[in-house]
């Protein structure tokens, strides 16, 4: 069953087999569009990892910037296209894993991410279909998925990530990488007894890096 939504003025097509928009999509967009330099991070365009039905890269591509999409879900990738096609948004979609189909120095300097952020629940988990594993569960402490794709980050990317206190915190992030990477809190969402953070995140050291030469 396809049905749509409207996010900043965007025509959404939702579809089964892909991670519907929920509170945490808008807090990410809203969070990223108010921020005071929003209009100079826009120079240097955007790559959505795990990019679901598009919604937040064709609310952050505005004026002909390059923006990228990416998510292995092949669905999600499809998804995203057609959205962003439909409101007449300049992206590229590819169906691939994390940051690692692209070439190095090649990509957007802003990485944007909703990552899955839940803890593995086995037996909640069963009840779960493989699509919203992925989009949902992102590892046994529920933080794995998000560390991964920060190792993959080049030296001159910052990522804007959501994190959630059922996996870990802006002072823990910082803590695990102290003096490997910046990570600076620019947004906050309660939603009952879970706490939503967007963070910034900026490499600072080559080993840092999970590309190699």
């Amino acid at each position: 069953m396809i049905t749509w939504m409207e996010i900043c003025n965007n025509s959404i097509q939702i579809c089964e087999k892909v991670y519907k928009p929920r509170e945490d999509t808008i807090f990410l967009i809203d969070t990223i569009v108010g921020l005071p330099n929003f209009e100079e991070l826009q120079k240097n365009g955007w790559i959505e990892v795990g990019s679901g039905t598009g919604a937040i890269i064709c609310c952050l591509q505005r004026q002909g910037e390059l923006c990228l999409a990416v998510d292995r879900n092949y669905h999600a990738a499809k998804l995203t296209g057609q959205n962003a096609k439909m409101n007449k948004k300049t992206v590229q979609t590819v169906a691939g894993d994390g940051l690692t189909p692209f070439r190095r120095k090649t990509l957007p300097a802003n990485v944007v991410f909703n990552p899955p952020y839940l803890p593995e629940d086995p037996e909640a988990d069963k009840g779960l279909s493989h699509e919203e594993k992925i989009a949902l569960i992102g590892g046994k402490k529920g933080d794995e998925e998000t560390w991964r794709v920060l190792h993959q980050m080049d030296t001159y990317q910052t990522a804007f990530v959501i994190i959630s206190s059922l996996a870990t915190t802006p002072n823990e992030m910082q803590a695990r990488g102290r003096g490997k990477f910046k990570v600076e809190t620019v947004g906050k969402l309660q939603l009952g007894l879970e706490t939503l953070w967007v963070v910034q995140v900026k490499t600072l050291t080559e080993e840092w890096r999970g590309f190699h030469p």
